[in-house]
């Protein structure tokens, strides 16, 4: 997978990542989560799910 490739190669640089898969979205350090164009949290994934219902909602869609 490309995105396995990328995170091996730069470890420790920022990687700018705009996605709507969520097993991606699951790798990443830091996730921002906009709502509305507007940065609405900013957390891992499991700080997103725990405390942003925007966001569990939007999880839950994935699964279906």
């Amino acid at each position: 997978m490309i995105i396995s490739r990328i995170f091996k190669m730069a470890p420790e640089k920022t990687i700018l990542i705009v996605s709507h898969n969520i097993e991606l979205i699951k790798k990443c350090d830091k996730i921002l989560f906009f709502e509305n164009g507007r940065i609405e949290q900013i957390g891992t994934y499991s700080e997103l799910l725990d405390s942003n219902q925007n966001f569990k909602n939007l999880t839950k869609e994935d699964k279906k």
